[in-house]
């Protein structure tokens, strides 16, 4: 039984870094380079070391940028070469479906925006890089896609302490308006919160790859990216992937054990518990640091004006991703009016409160539904089939999870914590039905060999994805 479902699932049985092939890192297909090539562009997020005017960013514009929608675009129509053999339907169904109904509403949402031409051009550039995503882990299979990611990263991490003490942008400076972020190391990418989301990712991956094989290079790059971290002022994202590589460390491990599942289970719930009691002994200081307008960076005062017009405006809020640089009809520019500093901030610093404003109560809940929940209950209810693998899985979403608290990146379009989100929505699906077909086929057994393959449910995709 074990051999066959080698033969049927080949490298995805094991851990990423490891095929049944062993590739080395750089030996790369035509289409892993094409992905590799894709992530670069996504984890940048602009120009590599640009000098820029934080207090000039673009919130009176709706339009988007040309090059970006060209590369993306073209991306997605190469990626669907590699999936033509299954057919390009198979390969779609790799989408979650709590995610394509959150999609469905947000492209409800766009003939009520405040802009619905800005609307509709940032749903359809959501929607182009979930296709692109999909097409190419369906392509390359979760491993690889994985490995993929993790050398774009690297790459990146290598890059950026390289030019840091040689190129001017590599550091933001004198010139910034917000004056925290001078000093703050940037390296390759635009503004030091998408350099230091990044090398927390990539952390995550090294701690994982380090805990499984011992690799030198994996504790190298596990140095290296902490001293860059460290060095792009990112607290946040250092705070909150601690927890997540603890969380999904204890993942792999317990779910490799005889009731193992249990202990999890048990220990998540005594942390919720701790946490409730910790906030009901400690809630009058919680309730205080919510009511100073200047806490978390100024991000209370940013996420009462988006809550107060969320409240206003329940049912389709301001139409997705119609809160910010829309141009003058931009609902900042009525809410915020009275504050300077709030005008030239181009998100809500909260992906959850991003949503509830740009498509409404029903889009929060779906989006809850397909990020949080969703995943959360197919992880839970793995087996140690793919425990290593859900694992690092585990530690991503939980990163992403909790980033969302302090940045915009729930269906972003092309946010890098998003882009990394989605990878970890799609993998999770289809270990999940792996994990039905397997018992499934366990059933079959018991009953005697009546049922092949296709009968038994086996679709192309979850074949592909896990190749």
């Amino acid at each position: 039984m074990e051999g066959n479902l080698k033969m049927r699932y080949g490298s995805s049985l094991r851990y990423p870094g490891l095929t049944a092939q062993r590739r080395r890192l750089i030996d790369f297909t035509a289409t892993e380079w094409m992905f590799f090539a894709f992530a670069i562009f996504l984890l940048v997020g602009g120009t590599p070391f640009l000098v820029k005017d934080s207090s000039a960013l673009d919130t009176a514009s709706g339009e988007g940028d040309p090059i970006r929608q060209v590369f993306y675009i073209s991306i997605m129509l190469l990626s669907f070469i590699p999936v033509v053999k299954i057919g390009v339907f198979n390969a779609l169904r790799g989408v979650p479906l709590a995610l394509l109904a959150l999609c469905l509403w947000c492209l409800v949402t766009v003939p009520f925006a405040v802009d619905p031409s800005a609307s509709f051009r940032r749903w359809v550039l959501a929607i182009v890089l979930i296709v692109t995503i999909v097409n190419l882990l369906t392509s390359v299979g979760i491993e690889r896609t994985l490995v993929v990611v993790r050398a774009a990263i690297t790459t990146l991490i290598i890059v950026s302490l390289i030019t840091v003490p040689i190129v001017p942008g590599a550091v933001h400076g004198e010139f910034e308006g917000d004056h925290a972020l001078i000093g703050a190391w940037k390296g390759a990418f635009v503004h030091k919160n998408h350099a230091s989301a990044v090398t927390a990712l990539g952390l995550i991956m090294y701690v994982h790859e380090f805990v499984r094989s011992r690799k030198k290079w994996a504790a190298a790059m596990l140095v290296l990216g902490f001293i860059f971290l460290l060095g792009t002022k990112g607290k946040s994202a250092l705070g909150l992937a601690l927890p997540s590589i603890l969380a999904g460390l204890a993942y792999s491990y317990c779910y490799k054990r005889q009731g193992g599942r249990a202990l999890f289970l048990i220990s998540g719930a005594c942390i919720v518990g701790a946490s409730l009691v910790a906030f009901a002994l400690l809630q009058d200081t919680i309730f205080r640091i919510f009511n100073d307008p200047t806490s978390f960076t100024g991000r209370v005062r940013i996420w009462s004006v988006v809550f107060d017009y969320a409240i206003a405006h329940p049912l389709f809020g301001a139409g997705y991703a119609s809160f910010w640089q829309v141009g003058d009809i931009s609902p900042i520019f009525k809410v915020g009016s009275a504050e300077d500093w709030l005008l030239a901030t181009s998100h809500s610093h909260n992906g959850y409160m991003e949503i509830l404003a740009t498509t409404g109560v029903i889009g929060l809940s779906l989006a809850v539904l397909a990020v949080v929940v969703v995943p959360l209950m197919r992880m839970v209810s793995a087996g140690s089939r793919h425990a290593n693998l859900t694992g690092l899985l585990f530690s991503l979403w939980l990163f992403g999870i909790f980033y969302n608290s302090m940045e915009t990146q729930i269906l972003a379009r092309d946010k890098q914590v998003w882009f990394n989100l989605l990878i970890v929505l799609c993998s999770v699906k289809v270990l999940h039905e792996d994990a039905v077909r397997a018992g499934r086929s366990r059933l079959n057994v018991r009953r005697g060999p009546l049922v092949n393959a296709e009968k038994a449910g086996v679709s192309d995709f979850g074949h592909r994805a896990l190749n």
